[in-house]
Formats: structure tokens, sequence, C-alpha cells
């Protein structure tokens, strides 16, 4: 298995906090430690500096992104409101789509306006209307729908005790971070969309806003996240169980063909 930058890091990283931890253990042991605990104290200490430093020097060499194997996945970026109000629509996302009387009775547009705004939509080259079935329905055009996709077949390689970014995982996917917003969305509102409380702020907090069925909150995120081994200080998920996007990049590539996480 390839060993890649990111791995390296959070190895050093995770050296370098046991270190520091040994270091904090024998000061704490005793308020007047002899000579040898004060010597090996700071012997600790100082390779804790050394791994961490070796930490952030990994980090620093991460290579810059490049455009992902799977292809520029096209963003939905809409400008007005009442435009995103319909196109945010998780059931728009789906093949089968939604009648026009399901998408007025779920936003505040009255049945008689949102045809208008749905052949504006489908003019514009956001939706798509299915012709093989009536009542007509609307989908997000099949550009779009293959971005859902890939956005949860690469969330879908994290295995329990691990997390990750929306901006990791339009990296992973695109090369850049243009997607993060999107993805974040769709994490949070897709009721198909694998284990969303693995994806945190790019700090290792959880989103403020994170709601996921009736249980949903904050605390929910958190409790599924230590149930799965992940560790939090502060508030802060352990940042050396963070999968970087390089490392998600590599996972898709090898598991095309494979089964996902669990």
């Amino acid at each position: 298995m390839a060993i890649t930058v990111s791995t390296l890091r959070q190895f050093t990283e995770a050296q370098g906090n046991s270190w520091r931890a040994l270091a904090s253990a024998l000061e704490a042991a005793s308020p007047e430690p002899d000579d040898l605990a004060a010597t090996v104290a700071e012997f600790a200490s100082a390779q804790g500096q050394m791994w961490l430093a070796l930490a952030q020097e990994a980090e620093r060499d991460l290579p810059v992104p490049e455009r992902a194997t799977t292809g520029q996945v096209e963003v939905l970026v809409v400008p007005g409101r009442r435009q995103r109000q319909v196109l945010e629509m998780p059931e728009l996302a789906t093949e089968e789509g939604m009648t026009a009387k399901e998408i007025a009775a779920a936003t505040t547009f009255g049945y008689n306006n949102i045809y208008t705004l749905l052949n504006l939509l489908e003019q514009r080259g956001f939706l798509e209307r299915r012709a093989d079935i009536w009542p007509r329905r609307w989908r997000l055009a099949s550009r779009f729908r293959s971005a859902h996709s890939v956005y949860a077949r690469l969330a879908s390689w994290l295995q329990a005790g691990e997390w990750t970014t929306s901006s990791d995982i339009s990296v992973a996917m695109r090369g850049d971070t243009a997607a993060a917003a999107e993805i974040g969305r769709v994490a949070a509102t897709s009721a198909t969309f694998p284990h969303p409380e693995r994806i945190l702020l790019d700090g290792g907090r959880i989103n403020p806003r994170w709601r996921h069925g009736p249980d949903g909150g904050i605390q929910r995120c958190r409790e599924l996240l230590e149930q799965q081994g992940v560790r939090f200080a502060g508030g802060i998920a352990d940042r050396t169980q963070r999968v970087l996007w390089d490392e998600l990049r590599r996972r898709d590539a090898e598991h095309q063909d494979g089964g996902a996480g669990v």
C-alpha cells in the first residue's frame, strides 16, 4: 500500500503528541522531580517538538492538487435566492425527480407560478424534464446529478474512526475547493449521503448547523463519531484521524471496482 504525504504527516503528528503527553505526565507526577525524571521529561519534550516540526514540514510538502482522474465535475452555482430554493432540494438530485406540485408544496412558490420558474431553469440548463412519465417530473441536469454521486462515493471510502472535510472531498474530486460548499450542503440534506457525521469543518469542529434526522444536532454528531472511535479534545476532532484529499483520491483510484467503507 502506498504511503501518502498525508499519512506521513499524521504519523509524525501522532508521535509528537505522544512524546508531549509523556513529558506532561512526568512533570505532573511530582512537583519536585528528581534529576532523572527532569532529564527524561526534558528529553520527551524535545522529542515532541521535533516530531511536530516534522509533521508541519510534511504538511507543507503536500503536493499541489491536480485535476482528479474522475474528471472535472461541474459545480452547481445559482445566483438567485428563488432559484436556489428550488435547485437545492435534495429530491431533485435523484433519478426520479419531482413533480411541479411537489416542488410548489415544498417551497414558497404558488402552483401557478412554479411552471414559469421550472421552464426558466430548464432553459438555463439547470433542470431537465423527464419525458417518460406523467405527470411531468423535473430533476437536476445529468451533469449535476453525477456530481452528487461522486461526492458520496469519495465519502464512502472513510472508515470508522476517520473524518474529513468537504474541502478535502472537493480537492480530491476537482483539484480545487470550488465544490466545498455544495458538498457540505449535500452531506447535510441528502438522505443517501454515507455517514454525513464524518464531514467536519476544516479545523476539525462539527458544523454548528449540522442536522441529521429527528435526533440531529452537534451533540448527536459527536456521539456518532465517538462511537466510531473518533477522539475529541476541546470540541476538536483528533487531527491524526483526518483523511486528507490525497489519501481520499488514492483510495478512490484503488477501490473503483471494490467495496465502500463501513
